[in-house]
């Protein structure tokens, strides 16, 4: 799977937020915190790092002789790196919304290949009550791809609203439901497996035009039980 963006871009933003300068390690645990990038199957994705660093800066015998943008900062040998004062981000400079959906699809991969209790202890150490809102092109919000995944194998292939089973199988021969924020991240829900659940796409839909206030009862009640509320047959009518 390919990188969302390049390790150049990647490194300038972490080291940016390290306050413009920082050691290897100390920039190595940023960008693993800031988990935009494909570590899994990037293994020797330090050495990227690296080596994006050295080839940049003209302090290091790797130069290639283009862009000069990092300097040692206390001196060579030492491992601490600073970005030079014209490549340094302006404040509050936006993500696109194409590397913030490259970086949800790269978790949406990584949550498929776990067991039902490694996602939901993933899920679970993910979740947020407030999830982080990035300027892209438009005001977006971070989903988690661990609890999207997690609601979606609860429903076993069963609208939570409707409790009709779902309307066709995806390309991967799944049960094609659509995670929705029973309250929605706009208003203030959390991106949690308790405020997550899965429906049919006319039930995703509906939600999103009527949002009636016993329909919102019943799937948080559901998201709660695992199961489709008793009473769904009823309120969908």
């Amino acid at each position: 799977m390919a990188q969302p963006r390049s390790w150049l871009e990647e490194v300038i933003d972490a080291l940016h937020e390290l306050g413009d300068q920082a050691h290897y390690n100390k920039i190595f645990q940023r960008i693993q915190d800031r988990g935009i990038m494909n570590f899994e199957e990037n293994k020797t994705w330090t050495a990227a790092v690296r080596s994006t660093i050295e080839r940049s800066s003209s302090d290091s015998k790797a130069f290639t002789g283009k862009e000069d943008i990092f300097y040692s900062a206390q001196g060579k040998g030492k491992g601490v790196w600073g970005i030079r004062e014209p490549y340094r981000p302006r404040e509050n400079r936006p993500m696109t919304k194409d590397v913030l959906d490259k970086k949800y699809r790269i978790d949406e991969h990584r949550a498929k290949a776990l067991s039902d209790a490694q996602l939901k202890k993933k899920a679970l150490s993910k979740e947020t009550k407030h999830p982080k809102s990035r300027i892209a092109s438009t005001n977006t919000y971070e989903r988690n791809a661990f609890v999207s995944e997690y609601a979606k194998r609860r429903a076993k292939g069963v609208c939570q609203l409707c409790a009709k089973e779902a309307p066709f199988m995806d390309k991967a021969g799944s049960p094609y439901l659509e995670t929705h924020h029973v309250v929605w991240l706009s208003k203030g829900g959390g991106d949690t497996i308790d405020n997550t659940v899965a429906l049919c796409p006319n039930c995703h839909r509906k939600m999103h035009v009527l949002n009636r206030k016993e329909d919102r009862e019943a799937l948080l009640s559901a998201a709660k039980s695992g199961e489709s509320h008793p009473h769904v047959r009823r309120l969908v009518t």
